[in-house]
């Protein structure tokens, strides 16, 4: 009884702990004109209790002498709101693309990843695992890989496919045939539809402006595209949240 007041107490600490590091940093932001946060400490009792319900379960597994039960499971936590679904109004929408456009050093790609977010609903993991190849040209659908290996498809728009295609074949080495020798900047969805330009379906579609410099063994220096990283997701929130 003893060792489960002392997990309640544990979580109410925890809780309260968070509570005054968000409303420091709200101060801090306050004064630099920035939005605050919102933030009850939920989430903070809930990793202290996955953290000691982690422990128990090695003590259990492990039988160290008295420890019987899991006295993690015994924090008690509030429910989460519900999550309430909402779309952008149209000055919101012209205020998201003014600040994409104002920020950062690639409009290009930073316009392409918010609008295939927007318009497949996918999390990050969407765009930094999508492929040539899960790119159904025909269907007007792109396949996306979610949390927990499901594997989903959405409908997406002529345009976005469009883009998408074009700003793979302009960055990225995914060209495998072209016959015909269609300039790069001329090749369209109808011809890899056609296959009179084949691309390769292993290939990233999102890629960094500038590629990456190496040194070959001979010494010579060689360059190859570069695909984006979670990185860009981290700064593109950061200067959106900034201008926004």
């Amino acid at each position: 009884m003893a060792r489960a007041i002392y997990m309640v107490l544990m979580a109410r600490w925890t809780q309260l702990r968070a509570q005054k590091r968000i409303a420091v940093r709200n101060a801090k932001r306050a004064t630099q004109g920035r939005a605050t946060h919102l933030h009850d400490g939920r989430s903070a009792v809930e990793h202290l209790r996955n953290l000691v319900s982690a422990c128990y379960k090695l003590a259990l597994a492990d039988r160290v002498p008295g420890v019987r039960e899991n006295l993690g499971t015994q924090m008690t936590l509030k429910p989460r709101p519900a999550v309430v679904a909402r779309g952008y109004t149209e000055a919101q929408l012209a205020e998201l693309w003014q600040a994409i456009f104002v920020s950062g050093d690639d409009a290009e790609l930073d316009m392409l990843l918010v609008w295939f977010c927007l318009e497949t609903g996918a999390r990050r993991g969407g765009p930094l695992g999508l492929e040539i190849g899960h790119l159904l040209l025909a269907a007007n659908r792109v396949r996306l890989g979610e949390k927990n290996g499901k594997v989903d498809e959405q409908p997406v728009s002529d345009r976005l496919l469009d883009l998408l295609v074009a700003h793979a074949i302009r960055r990225g080495d995914v060209v495998v045939s072209n016959p015909t020798g269609i300039a790069l900047t001329e090749i369209t969805r109808a011809d890899v539809l056609a296959r009179r330009v084949v691309l390769r379906t292993d290939a990233p579609v999102f890629y960094y402006r500038r590629p990456i410099t190496e040194v070959a063994p001979d010494g010579t220096t060689v360059q190859r595209p570069h695909p984006i990283t979670r990185r860009r997701f981290e700064t593109l929130w950061m200067r959106l949240k900034k201008e926004l």
